[in-house]
């Protein structure tokens, strides 16, 4: 049986990371990539279900019967049509 020496452990190491590395590189980027933005102001459960929103431009809390934003008057963009 051939002795292996340490030039060829040290190729041996080498050719067995490159293509490790190369795969935790892609797994770390598409992780990164598929993360969503975070969101100024989280919503709780219980705002979800009274249907709480916030105005696009100043971030003012909304409840859901108003139209425009008491701050800066901004119109909401979606109103919901009551049953």
């Amino acid at each position: 049986m051939p002795r292996i020496g340490p030039m060829e452990l040290l190729i041996l190491i080498v050719v067995i990371m490159i293509p490790v590395a190369l795969i935790w590189g892609l797994i770390h980027l598409f992780r990164k990539l598929d993360k969503k933005p975070v969101r100024n102001q989280p919503l709780n459960t219980e705002e979800l279900n009274r249907g709480v929103q916030y105005c696009t431009r100043c971030g003012q809390k909304l409840e859901a019967e108003t139209e425009f934003c008491p701050v800066c008057g901004t119109k909401k963009l979606c109103t919901p049509e009551k049953q």
